[in-house]
């Protein structure tokens, strides 16, 4: 690789990085605002006095539907950005492997068709945020319509094994990581 195509392809690296960056920080907006929309549902379930006053199942239908608007909100935000990461795993290859280097191909890298969704539905640490959002959204509706502290011990118990079941490899690696003494 000449001089010259190592500098692009490094510039082409901070581009997409640029990107990535960009794609992530409206991923965390979204999910803001997300607990924002949950968090002014919640107020109007137990407001006595307020203006908009929720039924559980309003609530519960009014959260769920949120929590899957911003989800694909995400989804479309994330599959660019997973576009960019795979361009920068490229681009890096040929910088290591001293191949001839293809770019830029910035533009190239998003024209459609773009990107696959299905491929970013099944990262599962994705989904996180979600799941424990709609498990609150459960809980609060549910302790609206029946305040049990044995079944609500019960219900976040079971959220808690659910959780732990369906993120567990995340977990594990996690655990994994944590150097032994």
């Amino acid at each position: 690789m000449e001089p010259d195509d190592i500098e692009m392809a490094k510039f082409e690296i901070e581009q997409l990085e640029l990107i990535i960056a960009r794609q992530d920080e409206h991923t965390f907006k979204f999910r803001g605002w997300l607990f924002v929309v949950l968090g002014a549902l919640a107020v109007c379930l137990y407001s006595k006095t307020g203006y908009i006053e929720l039924t559980a199942w309003e609530f519960f239908w009014l959260g769920a539907f949120s929590i899957v608007v911003f989800a694909m909100l995400e989804l479309v935000q994330r599959a660019p950005a997973r576009l960019a990461i795979n361009r920068v795993k490229d681009v890096e290859r040929m910088i290591r492997q001293n191949t001839s280097y293809d770019g830029p191909l910035i533009a190239e890298t998003f024209e459609p068709p773009m990107y696959d969704l299905r491929s970013e539905l099944k990262i599962k640490l994705m989904w996180m945020p979600y799941v424990v959002a709609l498990a609150a959204v459960v809980v609060l509706s549910w302790v609206k319509e029946s305040p049990s502290a044995d079944m609500i011990g019960f219900v976040v118990g079971l959220l808690a094994i659910v959780l732990m079941l369906t993120f567990w490899k995340p977990i594990q690696a996690i655990l994994n990581a944590i150097p032994v003494k």
